[in-house]
C-alpha cells in the first residue's frame, strides 16, 4: 500500500528538475567562483556593487538558523519535488507499516557525493503514514551557506547533531538521518555502493535513549 512510483513526465519538467538540481549539488562550486569573482571586481576594478553583493552573501551565512516546523510541508508536498522525483523515474517501496503513536530514526543510506535520493524523499512520508512528520536533517556549515540555507529551511531541514535529533523527536516528530555522513562521500566506486557505520554508534545511542525505533533507508 505504500508502493510509489512516479515516471517522467516530458522535456519541459526533466529540464527544470536538471537545472535546479544541478544548481542545488553544484552551489558550492558555484559560491567559490562567484567570491572569486567578486574579489577581483572588489581588489582591481575598485566595484562598490561587487563589495555589496559580497557584504549580503557573508550577511547570509553569519545570520543564526532558526529551526524550521516539522516536515514535510507545502513545499515538499510540491510539484517541485514531483517533477525532481519524475526526472529519476522514482520508486518508493515500503516494506513495514510505520506503527501511530511511534517514533522513529529513519537511517538512510548512502551519502555518496550527493544524497539526492534523500532530497527527492520530502513529501513521499505522506504517501506512507497521515500519522507521522520526518525532518531531515544535514550539517550545520550547509544551514550557514549562502542562498542554499533558504532551501534547506524551506524545506524543513534541521542540524545534524545529537541536540537537533532530540528535538525534533521530543517535539513529536521523526528524524531523517544520513548515517555516513561525508565521511560516506568518498566510498562509493563506479562498480559499488558502501556505506560506512564502524564509527557511527551515536544515532543508536540516541534512538535507544529517546525510545525510538531505527529504520534503515536505502
Amino acid at each position: 500500500g505504500g508502493d510509489i512510483t512516479q515516471g517522467s513526465r516530458g522535456l519541459a519538467s526533466d529540464a527544470f528538475a536538471a537545472v535546479t538540481l544541478g544548481l542545488i549539488a553544484g552551489w558550492y562550486y558555484i559560491l567559490v567562483g562567484l567570491f572569486f569573482v567578486l574579489a577581483y571586481a572588489i581588489l582591481v576594478s575598485g566595484s562598490a556593487t561587487a563589495a555589496v553583493v559580497l557584504g549580503v552573501l557573508v550577511a547570509d551565512a553569519l545570520m543564526p538558523y532558526k529551526p524550521p516546523p516539522l516536515a514535510p510541508n507545502a513545499f515538499g508536498r510540491s510539484w517541485v519535488f514531483e517533477s525532481w522525483r519524475a526526472y529519476f523515474g522514482w520508486e518508493t517501496v515500503q516494506e513495514a507499516a510505520l506503527v501511530p503513536g511511534e517514533r522513529y530514526l529513519l537511517a538512510e543510506f548512502p551519502h555518496a557525493l550527493y544524497p539526492v535520493g534523500q532530497l527527492l524523499s520530502y513529501g513521499v512520508i505522506d504517501h506512507l503514514s497521515r500519522t507521522h512528520k520526518v525532518s531531515g536533517v544535514v550539517a550545520t556549515v550547509l544551514l550557514h551557506t549562502p542562498v542554499l540555507r533558504h532551501f534547506y529551511y524551506a524545506t524543513g531541514t534541521r542540524a545534524a547533531d545529537a541536540k537537533s535529533i532530540q528535538r525534533i523527536l521530543k517535539e513529536g516528530g521523526n528524524a531523517a538521518v544520513v548515517v555516513g555522513g561525508i565521511a560516506e562521500m568518498f566510498m562509493d566506486t563506479s562498480d559499488a555502493e558502501r556505506i560506512y557505520l564502524k564509527r557511527r554508534a551515536g544515532f543508536v545511542k540516541l534512538a535507544i535513549r529517546e525510545g525510538a525505533h531505527i529504520v534503515p533507508v536505502f
